[in-house]
Parts: C-alpha cells; structure tokens; sequence
C-alpha cells in the first residue's frame, strides 16, 4: 500500500492545505490512487490528489501524539499496559465501549482508524497477560462486556436462578424433595468446571455458559449468545460438543427402594460421569464397564449403574450389595450372585440335592464363587438312605498345577425330609384321622 489521497483545500496567504481522506485507501499503485481520486473530484468541489506514503514526513506523529481523533476519549486511567508504538490506542468516537487505533504506518497517516473490542485488542497484542487481568481491563472499557466467572455450588445456583431461562432455571424449591435442599446444578461445582455470564447495562444477567477455564473450553450459550460467545472467544476460549475428564461434586440426594440416588441437573456437553469414589469424573460416553451415572433430565436425582459382567445388563451400583466372584474376580450385580454364584461355608439346595460349599485353607469364608467351580459337597435322599459325594476345587488359575485340598464329607442336616418319610408321614397323619372319625362316631352311638 504506497499511496493514499489529500484533499488539497486552498490557504488565505497562498498554497494549500492537504488533509489526507481516511475513508480512501490506502492503495498499493499509483493508477489505482489517481483513478479514484478523478472520480472523487467528479463528486466534489475539492481538488484531490494521491501522494506516496514513502513520501509523507513524520509530521502524523507528532498530530495523533498531540490530539485523538474527533470524538474519540483517551483509554481509562486504570488501563496501564505498556502502549503499542504508533497505535495511538483509545476509546473510539463511535463507541467508547470499543478501542480505536492505527494499524500501520499508511492508515495512521490517513486517521484511519480500526475498532476492535478491549477483549480483542488485549489478546493481540498482550497474549500473555493473565485472565484475571484481562477481565480487569476489559471492564474498564466496557463495563457491560466483563465476562464473570463462578466456581462456587452458590454460583451455579445463583446465575440458573436469576439468569436466561431454561429447563434448570427453577429456583430450588422446585427440587426440595427429591434433592433435599439442593440445587441439582449445584453438580457443576465440582473444582473444574466454571460458571460464566455477562452482567448488561440494567444489572441483570445477559448470557450463561458452562466453561472449564483451565483448557479454555465452553459449551452450550443461554441469553445473549453472540455477545458471550464473542467474548469467551476473545480471551481465547472455544466451544465444544463434550467436557472430559472433568470432576462433577458427589451431592447424595433421597434414595428410593434400589437404593441411592445422587443430585445431578440435565447437562449440557456432558454424556456420562464415572463414579470415582468421593466425585464423579465426566468420560466420553462410550463403552464402559466402571460404575457410572447419567443425567436424570430434569428429574433431579439419579443412580449410579454398572455393567454386570456376568450377564451384561445395566444394574443399580452399591459398593456394599456388589461382590466379587472367584475365580475370575470379577464385581457381579446382587441379582447374579443370587442366581449363578454361592458363598462359601455357605448351604444352597440344588435341584433334590443339598450342597454345602465347604473351606479350604486358601479360601476366606465368606468369599463367592461360581456354583460350577465351587467345591461343594452334595448329599441326596435315596429311599431313605444320605449318601456323600465331595466334589474337588478346580485348579486354582493364578497357580496353574495347583488345586484345592480334598476333605472328608461331612452329614449335614438335612432341611428335607426325603420323599418315602414324608409319604409315610402322610399315611399316618390320614391314618390318625380315620381312626378319629370311627371313635367319634361309636361314641355317638354309645350315646344314643
């Protein structure tokens, strides 16, 4: 760009006086700068030329250093960042919510000014200036565009309450009996995640997103959208689809007949959370076999689920019903430990047969086990007679070569009668009956 054009306006004492036009160029040739400025003086009574930017003295200094331009207002006293040479920065003339400044050599020597948001200019030229300060100074230019972060539960329930309206929107009344007192967005707060929100001109709130401002990272806007996302974009932050990996506050709400419940809202950019003890950490949403939980929607509450290994199908997650099972070690739902596994030392019937699922010295009482590799002892009722079968440990799998110990069968009582005694019970109780009835009906006799 190596021309731009002066209006050349005649002097009192001779000569002329030569403004430069910042509405005109600058123009990178010559033909280009003496075209237009014929088809300007075809629209004008002023004599317009093109000069060379090369040409022109320093005398644009010394005039942007001495005076801003019309209507413009000097930066905040508060704004102390070192000035960028030959930017001549300050609150511009057609909004002083914005900064005006000179890009270069040839727009300052026409007053050309560019206008950008504080948030703009401040990441451009000033990348490694903290957040915190960035806010400071973005508010001294433009109040309204602050952007304000929350990281407490109190936060998050206060900006939902009082801010856009959505489906969490509802003041915490509206979830007393179900998450006690809480706020199911009270969830966000748990250490990473951030509440951000524009306060406008009347005092109240604008715009809300969630951010986590460690990875400069937003979803979902509510509110004035654009003017919060160009804000968040300013200082660097972009917008995903899914929040990984961060921590979700444990917040235990009323449990129901399966069991407990935790205090959760309807997430946004959130697809599942994996339970990680005392927090939940959010995961991508794809397979996983750890316990984990869901948004309830709106509901307010939800379990914590998990994928039982044994049947795979989603059960209701407590760490006290849920036991492991030898001789994988895998964690089995309440409902597959009833159906496929026993405890041992433990009395379970199987079909007509009483199997009692004895200890050895390398087995804790107490411990599961799949009732096809448990070792056991079975008797069966055969015409009266208990007869013992012991039936070995398998080869234990961290020891290949190794099994369980034998033992001597043992008669346990049985709870059953077997099916002659009880056939014989019944004749004798019919007998007993009969011969009641005929004793009853002689003495009837007897007394008539």
């Amino acid at each position: 760009m190596s021309f731009y054009l002066v209006r050349l306006t005649p002097k009192t004492e001779g000569g002329f006086i030569e403004d430069p036009i910042s509405d005109e160029g600058p123009f990178e040739t010559g033909i280009l700068a003496t075209t237009r400025a014929k088809q300007l003086m075809a629209l004008s009574s002023y004599k317009i030329q093109p000069r060379r930017i090369a040409q022109a003295n320093d005398d644009w200094r010394a005039r942007h250093a001495a005076a801003l331009p019309p209507g413009a207002q000097p930066l905040p006293k508060g704004w102390d960042l070192k000035p960028i040479a030959d930017h001549f920065a300050h609150r511009a003339a057609r909004n002083p919510c914005l900064i005006g400044f000179f890009r270069n050599k040839a727009e300052a020597i026409i007053n050309k000014v560019t206008e950008v948001t504080p948030g703009r200019y401040i990441e451009a030229n000033y990348p490694n200036l903290g957040d915190a300060e960035k806010r400071r100074l973005i508010a001294l230019v433009d109040p309204s565009g602050e952007v304000h972060f929350g990281f407490s539960r109190e936060d998050f329930r206060r900006i939902y309450e009082e801010g856009p309206d959505s489906c969490m929107s509802c003041e915490t009344d509206h979830w007393r009996e179900v998450c006690m007192g809480v706020h199911p967005v009270e969830a966000y707060a748990g250490g990473d995640l951030a509440i951000a929100w524009l306060v406008n001109d009347r005092g109240r709130i604008s715009a809300r997103a969630i951010t986590w401002p460690e990875r400069k990272q937003f979803g979902r806007l509510y509110g004035d959208e654009a003017r919060l996302r160009s804000k968040l974009s300013e200082m660097g932050f972009t917008q995903v689809s899914r929040f990984v990996g961060a921590k979700i506050a444990k917040i235990e709400g009323r449990a129901d007949r399966q069991g407990r419940r935790y205090v959760l809202p309807y997430w946004d950019n959130i697809s599942g959370a994996i339970d990680k003890g005392d927090h939940f950490e959010t995961f991508d949403g794809g397979s996983n076999s750890l316990p984990f939980i869901n948004s309830p929607g709106t509901g307010g509450v939800s379990p914590i689920h998990c994928s039982c290994p044994h049947t795979h199908t989603l059960r209701h997650w407590d760490p006290e019903t849920w036991k492991a099972v030898q001789p994988s070690g895998e964690t089995w739902s309440p409902e597959s430990i009833a159906n496929y596994a026993v405890e041992v030392d433990g009395v379970f019937w199987d079909r007509n047969s009483l199997v009692r699922v004895i200890m050895d010295e390398n087995v804790t009482k107490s411990e599961y086990w799949t009732k096809e590799k448990a070792a056991a002892e079975t008797w069966s009722d055969i015409y009266g007679y208990r007869y013992a079968n012991t039936v070995p440990f398998v080869e234990d799998p961290e020891n290949p070569g190794t099994k369980f110990n034998r033992r001597d069968w043992q008669i346990v009582e049985n709870s059953r009668k077997p099916r002659t005694q009880r056939r014989a019970a019944r004749r004798k109780k019919l007998d007993q009956i009969s011969a009641d009835i005929d004793e009853t009906i002689a003495n009837i006799g007897e007394a008539a």
